[in-house]
């Protein structure tokens, strides 16, 4: 589910189907018959269109919701299974996690631009404010990367590992995380212009070489949610076109009280709410970057949240 100023957009569980309804209306808009079984949604064009990418198929489905149809197929090169949109730009970034690559879709002329092809499985993508980078998540080794367009060409920086990440979402320069084993909530305030130097030794350096050849390995938390720089999994997990430059970053780390562990997050008006599973409350923060408790919320609500919008 999405919702943005003109409309909100259901999806039915395992199916194809999706609804699109008006904030003001109770009746759905209309309902639409998509592709194949939907894996995200992402409004596009100021809410003009609707992208969607589908299970086992090569091609992300276009809604125009004027017309309620689906005014366009995009081909792909991979499966997709995730979509970040950048309107300022009117560009649309797809990632297939299975094949190590994000595809950049043009949404002017509907068409897959580029691929840039990775060594890993990206997801978890989101967009800066000004669509000058995009930040995402390797699945493969929990590391952190934020991908840039500089002087014509894709650069990834890494930033941290972080274990089981649950949501991350950015704003101002800082990434916002939440993850499912910590009862906690990151703030990483990073710089993109400063880094810090990776001292390798001999042995790091043909840990390196070995490290690329050897099969997939979980990267171990190391001192709590965010972690630094791990020259063995940067080796295994070694991006397309990696800078050597680790990003520069600090971290505030705030406690959820009694232990409960966060299950989503949303930013809303200079404020972070985080919703807690366990006890159905949501914690409020504010954000100037650090975070400052201001309170909770409880729901009033049985059984276990899921999600808050």
């Amino acid at each position: 589910m999405f919702c943005d100023t003109v409309q909100i957009v259901l999806v039915k569980a395992d199916s194809a189907y999706l609804m699109v309804f008006s904030p003001n209306v109770s009746e759905p808009l209309f309902e639409l018959k998509t592709s194949g079984v939907i894996k995200d949604i992402k409004p596009a064009m100021g809410g003009k269109y609707i992208l969607v990418a589908s299970a086992n198929l090569k091609n992300v489905d276009v809604v125009d919701v004027k017309n309620e149809y689906v005014a366009r197929k995009i081909d792909l090169t991979d499966i997709p299974s995730e979509i970040a949109v950048d309107d300022i730009h009117s560009k649309a970034y797809v990632a297939s996690s299975k094949s190590s690559v994000i595809s950049v879709i043009d949404m002017n002329t509907m068409t897959m631009k580029e691929k840039i092809q990775l060594i890993g499985a990206p997801q978890k993508m989101v967009l800066t404010e000004d669509g000058q980078n995009l930040i995402y998540v390797d699945k493969m080794s929990s590391a952190i990367y934020i991908m840039g367009l500089t002087d014509g060409n894709y650069e990834n920086r890494f930033i941290a590992n972080v274990p089981n990440l649950t949501k991350m979402l950015v704003k101002d320069n800082v990434i916002y995380l939440i993850s499912r084993t910590q009862p906690e909530v990151v703030a990483i305030t990073y710089d993109l212009n400063a880094h810090y130097e990776v001292v390798k030794s001999k042995a790091q350096k043909k840990a390196e070489k070995e490290a690329a050849k050897l099969a997939e390995k979980e990267n171990e938390e190391i001192g709590g949610l965010v972690s630094g720089f791990d020259p063995d999994i940067a080796a295994k997990r070694a991006q397309f076109d990696l800078s050597d430059k680790p990003v520069s970053y600090a971290t505030s780390t705030v406690t959820l009280s009694t232990g409960n562990k966060p299950i989503d997050m949303v930013l809303y008006n200079g404020k972070l709410f985080v919703l807690s599973a366990e006890k159905n409350t949501v914690y409020t923060y504010k954000i100037n970057p650090s975070l400052q408790a201001e309170g909770t919320i409880p729901t009033q609500l049985n059984g276990f949240s899921t999600s808050i919008n």
